[in-house]
């Protein structure tokens, strides 16, 4: 009835977002009466605490029910002109359910918006927020941007810049140039034939008692080159997969259909088989 099925969310029942830009069991995973909003969708995001969040094809946003979410939420209802987004959710419990969240969209002039949200127990030391004004000087050093990926940092995180908490963002601009802010410094870059961008989240969650420290972070920034080629970025001489059609997070699909896990910088294989779409090869020479 609603044609293919073109993303899924992490949900129960089905989250299924369709090519006519239907959301299967949109009310029912968002805790909503209805689901009259959530209508010509193009993009669906993973599930925060009581809401997904989801782009229209008139560039605005939508989410569901917010009384288990940050008040902050609420800016994404000004946003307009969005083309894209990107979502990242730091997880402290299962099933899904996220203390943290940052969220960064991508406007149709190439600039970016974004707002980090918190549970009210990260409201307090020793996890202090990052501030508002830190994070807006952050996007206005990005222009031109085509596509966007967003990682927050835990603050007992080994990588966390002078041991605190904070943010990386990559982008692909329109004519190809990487921008990266990270260690609390932005750059550009010229990566020759990079055609597509992914950011593979990797958290484990434990508790050391000896060193206090209860986060293995592996996640790592990847390049899919317009030959196929899938590299890590902080390893761009090495190929860790060939013939690769689409990458998004954890997930790398060939061009022959077959899916892929990206685990721990690793490639590993499934037994899972996948359309192969024309917009996807269409990207490479």
């Amino acid at each position: 009835e609603h044609g293919k099925v073109v993303a899924l969310g992490e949900a129960d029942p089905l989250y299924a977002l369709h090519e006519d830009g239907f959301v299967t069991n949109a009310a029912e995973n968002n805790q909503l009466p209805d689901d009259s909003e959530w209508h010509d969708i193009v993009k669906i995001s993973s599930l925060i605490n009581s809401t997904n969040i989801a782009l229209r094809a008139d560039g605005t946003m939508v989410y569901g029910d917010i009384q288990n979410e940050d008040p902050a939420i609420q800016v994404l209802d000004s946003w307009n002109g969005i083309v894209d987004f990107d979502i990242w959710n730091v997880r402290y419990s299962f099933p899904q359910v996220s203390e943290t969240a940052a969220i960064v969209g991508v406007k149709s002039d190439g600039s970016l918006c974004a707002v980090i949200l918190y549970a009210q127990s990260e409201l307090d030391p020793p996890n202090p927020p990052i501030e508002e004004d830190y994070l807006q000087d952050i996007i206005q050093q990005f222009s031109n941007v085509k596509k966007v990926q967003v990682r927050l940092i835990p603050s007992d995180s080994d990588y966390s810049h002078g041991g605190e908490r904070d943010i990386e963002i990559m982008a692909l601009t329109y004519d190809g140039k990487i921008q990266l802010f990270r260690d609390g410094e932005f750059s550009e870059m010229e990566i020759p034939e990079v055609c597509d961008i992914s950011l593979a989240a990797d958290l484990e969650y434990f508790y050391d008692g000896e060193t206090n420290t209860i986060w293995m972070d592996n996640s790592a920034f990847y390049l899919l080159k317009n030959n196929g080629d899938l590299v890590a970025f902080d390893e761009p001489d090495i190929t860790l997969i060939s013939n690769v059609a689409y990458v998004e997070k954890n997930i790398v699909v060939t061009q022959t259909g077959s899916i892929y896990l990206i685990e721990n910088g690793n490639i590993t294989t499934t037994e899972a088989k996948t359309t192969v779409y024309d917009e996807w090869i269409e990207r490479f020479n």
